[in-house]
């Protein structure tokens, strides 16, 4: 089922199968055997930091890389992105996101990146997104908003079971899969066209997209075992199991 993976209809399908590569890394994560068993809130709690640092600071790089793009139909789905985001076709993203973590029990602060270590990772993709080629930022772009509705259908149960308000991640798996994926593969199909030389500028910001978003994913999965790992020595000296 192709609409698991792209929402449009690029014509390049080299660039369509390395999108492919990092979706199937999230769809068949080993993470999601420990959210469906009950993963550590604190598992849950950093996800929601790390991303509403993105969040936070998604807007002023979209209208960065907006300005700078010479190619009117990737100006066209950076604009109509940031009309999501900044909530003028609606609620903004970064609203949604702050009742996300309300919600369980956070209190959000915008360049919260001090808040866990892990929410410096958003910083460090933004400024190097601004200072990308327009075909990478075309395959950085194409690739986080074709792979971002997995990450949140990943852990989109572990939210549920804390009772959160879970519009943020709704909105995001059900426009980014269809409508911004749909008009950033036109647009990456659309430099492709113009020059096929930015082919392998495009397959570098697609790589580092798809690398982006699944390296955090591994980082959470690895604290979630060592935290199951020692709840399991501290409940053996204790004498017993006892619950999460």
């Amino acid at each position: 089922n192709n609409t698991l993976f792209y929402g449009g209809k690029m014509r390049n399908i080299g660039l369509v199968e390395i999108v492919k590569i990092y979706i199937l890394a999230l769809v068949n994560h080993p993470i999601r055997r420990l959210i469906e068993q009950g993963i550590h809130r604190s598992v849950v709690n950093d996800f929601a930091v790390m991303h509403y640092a993105f969040s936070t600071s998604w807007g002023p790089v979209l209208g960065t890389v907006k300005d700078r793009a010479k190619n009117q139909s990737f100006r066209n789905a950076l604009t109509e992105n940031m009309r999501d985001e900044l909530g003028i076709n609606g609620t903004s993203h970064i609203s949604l996101c702050y009742d996300l973590l309300k919600s369980i029990g956070l209190v959000p602060h915008y360049a919260g990146n001090d808040m866990i270590p892990i929410a410096s990772h958003p910083t460090e993709i933004m400024n190097a997104v601004a200072e990308m080629s327009e075909g990478q930022t075309a395959g950085y772009m194409l690739s986080s908003e074709s792979l971002v509705p997995h990450v949140f259908a990943l852990f989109r149960p572990a939210f549920i079971a804390l009772g959160a308000d879970t519009r943020y991640l709704d909105e995001h798996i059900a426009i980014d899969v269809d409508k911004h994926s749909e008009m950033l593969g036109a647009a990456v199909d659309s430099i492709f066209y113009a020059s096929p030389e930015s082919v392998h500028e495009i397959e570098e910001g697609i790589h580092f997209g798809g690398r982006s978003i699944v390296g955090p994913i591994d980082c959470l999965y690895f604290r979630a075992l060592q935290l199951r790992h020692l709840h399991k020595v501290r409940k053996a000296a204790e004498g017993g199991r006892g619950a999460w």
